[in-house]
């Protein structure tokens, strides 16, 4: 699988990078990488899976109130 650069925002609040991939051609682990400059990657020890799209194929009921309870 070719490398995929997605751009990440860093929130203050939660101190975490966040960024959001397109789907990606397979599930399993995923090696993560970050740079500060586009040039210099460092790969990271981040335990990040990669599952397969979630299909609904049916609910029950089938209908019901609107507004729950």
């Amino acid at each position: 699988m070719s490398p995929l650069v997605v751009p990440a925002t860093y929130d203050d609040a939660s101190e975490r990078l966040k960024c959001y991939t397109p789907a990606l051609p397979r599930t399993g682990a995923i090696d993560v990488q970050i740079t500060l400059n586009a040039q210099n990657f460092q790969l990271h020890p981040l335990n990040v899976t990669s599952f397969a799209p979630v299909a609904v194929h049916s609910l029950s009921p089938t209908s019901g109130p609107r507004r729950g309870f």
